[in-house]
């Protein structure tokens, strides 16, 4: 399984996987118009990262902690707050890592 596709790469069949911005990116690639260089970080790379590094259960207790209907906008953002923060402080896994940076180096032909 990749988790990075260049978006000449990404067909049809991808579009779940890598989003709908990288999606239409692709197809305007694939119909001959330019666009800068582009890498599409899939969907299963996202999962890979929240499951390895134990964001996956944080967020999710993070999420609720409250009914969302019963938190004023103060608590919802505190909650955005905090899990932006996890993402921000956990390092990617080496695996995903060195595949994005593969995936670089093979993208400007080092």
């Amino acid at each position: 399984m990749r988790l990075v596709l260049h978006a000449s790469e990404v067909g049809g069949r991808h579009r779940r996987k890598v989003g709908g911005k990288a999606f239409a990116l692709s197809r305007l690639l694939n119909n001959g118009i330019t666009i800068p260089d582009t890498l599409c970080i899939t969907g299963d790379a996202y999962r890979s990262y929240v499951s390895q590094t134990g964001l996956r259960e944080r967020i999710s207790l993070e999420l609720h902690r409250k009914e969302f209907s019963q938190m004023r906008w103060e608590e919802i953002w505190d909650c955005a707050t905090r899990i932006r923060n996890m993402f921000l402080t956990k390092p990617l896994p080496v695996e995903l890592e060195q595949e994005i940076r593969n995936a670089i180096r093979i993208q400007r032909g080092i």
